[in-house]
């Protein structure tokens, strides 16, 4: 398997295994930009065994962990305990994939709000049988980039829903590029 592959491979299965609704549209584009170049480097570089690709895949998953609604406090707390080591590694993926310092400051505003929002709201726990709605409409970036994550927009989806498959995919073609390592 190609590092670009790896990489995409990465980001489809910690997708498909978070609990909880999709990523929202400005961290879509992020996850097939530079974070799949940050991934790619270090397949190419390190290898698929290495320490550094363990760690490139556990970042994925916190990374999409850290964006779902958290109930409870325990969670919010986890939340705040992990953001440092997860800005961290999102500055260092900016960084390897030489991503715009412009395009670096919006995103991180755009995901530091949208954690702030998760910590601050008071997200009920839903009914251990609830089953998710069917997948609605993607809700669009907002005008102002620099304006608050709106958490009501947030696509819930079940993985086992035909739809999801369809969606991974039209994620994973919307953004196709070559990466020159």
């Amino acid at each position: 398997m190609t590092s670009f592959g790896a990489a995409t491979a990465v980001i489809d299965r910690a997708i498909e295994n978070a609990e909880g609704p999709l990523p929202p549209p400005f961290l879509v584009e992020f996850l097939l930009g530079p974070w799949r170049r940050f991934l790619a480097a270090i397949h190419h570089d390190e290898g698929s065994g290495s320490r550094a690709w363990e760690l490139a895949q556990h970042a994925t998953e916190l990374l999409l962990w850290s964006i779902a609604p958290k109930a409870t406090e325990a969670e919010k707390t986890a939340l705040g305990n992990a953001l440092k080591a997860l800005v961290e590694a999102v500055r260092r993926a900016m960084d390897v994939a030489a991503w715009d310092s412009s395009a670096q400051s919006v995103f991180l505003r755009q995901l530091r709000e949208w954690h702030l929002q998760l910590i601050k709201r008071e997200t009920p726990a839903p009914p251990p049988d609830a089953k998710l709605p069917p997948l609605g409409e993607v809700p669009r970036q907002p005008a102002d980039p620099g304006a608050p994550a709106d958490l009501a927009d947030t696509v819930h989806l079940d993985v086992t829903d035909p739809h999801y498959r369809a969606y991974l995919e039209m994620l994973n073609h919307a953004i196709m590029e070559k990466i020159e390592l």
